[in-house]
């Protein structure tokens, strides 16, 4: 059901590593898959692909990458699995994979029954943002997360939806969500030459919630693990690790 690969890759002038590359390693992946697949993401199909990466101490990088639900599975699953090495075109380099980490949920049962600690701190790897009324909203509060996190969970999970058609079950979760420690800063993430404002840092969070409520907030947050939270989480966005 989810499905996370951190793929280990060793690039050919290591000091130029940034985490913008996700974008080109992205568009040299679906350059390895049938026109279909690329043609569905093109065309706004969600297919639940998530990405980002991370620089190394020693210069290589990690990209991790989250597949959402079959359907992504199936898509990219295999060309992960057997991926030796990419080429950038725009940085005119290639990277080989020097390791390959994965890491499953098979199901929505234990992704809500897997024990959890009530604190949590999830870590903002790259820029993250939300967008509103054609705006940017940079500051990730639990009600913008956990919406975020539905809408996402709903689309690439369809066969067992969060159905909250009156917004009752998102406020009674945030509510439950009390953030208890907090470091943010500004950084903007730059696609196509466009600087995109977003913040980066980590947020601590408490979950007093109980019974299911309790167990599917968890969910979510450890969702959020494979998903990303916020836009542009295909393209590099709103990479999310636990601290």
């Amino acid at each position: 059901m989810l499905t996370r690969y951190i793929l280990t890759m060793q690039p050919e002038r290591p000091d130029t590593v940034r985490m913008e590359w996700a974008y080109p390693l992205y568009a040299a992946l679906l350059e390895q898959l049938p026109d279909v697949v690329g043609q569905g993401q093109h065309d706004g199909e969600r297919t639940g692909f998530s990405q980002y990466v991370r620089r190394r101490p020693d210069g290589a990088l990690d990209w991790s990458v989250g597949l959402l639900g079959t359907a992504a599975e199936q898509a990219f699953g295999p060309a992960l699995e057997e991926l030796s090495a990419l080429h950038l075109r725009s940085e005119r380099q290639t990277l080989t994979v020097l390791d390959r980490q994965l890491k499953t949920i098979s199901s929505v049962e234990e992704l809500l029954t897997h024990p959890q600690p009530w604190r949590r701190t999830l870590r903002f790897t790259t820029p993250t943002a939300f967008k509103h009324r054609k705006a940017y909203d940079i500051l990730p509060t639990p009600e913008r997360m956990l919406k975020n996190l539905i809408r996402q969970w709903n689309a690439c999970i369809p066969d067992c939806p969060i159905e909250d058609t009156d917004g009752g079950g998102l406020w009674m979760l945030s509510q439950g969500l009390r953030c208890c420690g907090l470091q943010l800063w500004d950084c903007s993430y730059r696609l196509k030459g466009h600087p995109i404002p977003g913040v980066m840092g980590h947020m601590t969070l408490e979950n007093r919630l109980e019974g299911f409520p309790m167990q599917l907030a968890h969910g979510l947050l450890t969702f959020a693990a494979f998903s990303g939270i916020g836009i542009k989480t295909t393209l590099g966005m709103g990479g999310i690790t636990e601290a």
